[in-house]
């Protein structure tokens, strides 16, 4: 479905790479040449690996980074405000935002944080969210989700901006 398409051009590349080693190697195997078929797997390793640091991994950087999330944070942190994780942590979230995060543990805190006059944001699991949803119906306002890896994020912030 949705991953089939931007991958595409990923698998046709893989697939070529491994067609022109099998080649090679069948080739190598009529004529007899061992020194050919000796150094071809290193040669295909090297080169599948030049491949994936180029067009592999910048691909799957894009689903399982949280690079783009930190970046919507840092566009919608006011000067001088606040950010937040509930209930976990990661430090590239901070690498990314270049800046300091609390942590938050349990719900009485995370209301705190919400309560103040100033811009507050707080990044979490969406199913923490979910669960603690009825009572911050008037505190939070959902202004962003990002699907990290498996684990879908929200961020919520106290003013509706």
């Amino acid at each position: 479905g949705i991953l089939f398409r931007p991958m595409l051009g990923i698998a046709v590349g893989i697939g070529v790479l491994t067609a022109i080693a099998a080649g090679v190697l069948w080739y190598g195997c009529i004529k007899r040449n061992a020194r050919l078929m000796l150094f071809l797997p290193a040669g295909f390793v090297v080169a599948f690996m030049i491949y994936a640091a180029h067009l592999l991994i910048p691909a799957i950087d894009e689903y399982k980074s949280p690079r783009p999330f930190c970046d919507e944070i840092v566009t919608r942190l006011e000067k001088g405000a606040d950010w937040a994780m509930y209930r976990f942590y990661r430090a590239t979230y901070v690498y990314y935002t270049d800046s300091f995060v609390k942590v938050l543990q349990n719900e009485e805190q995370l209301h705190q944080f919400l309560d103040r006059p100033t811009q507050a944001l707080v990044a979490m699991p969406e199913r923490e969210f979910n669960q603690l949803k009825d009572s911050l119906t008037e505190k939070a306002h959902v202004i962003f989700r990002k699907q990290i890896g498996h684990r879908p994020m929200i961020l919520i912030s106290n003013q509706n901006k």
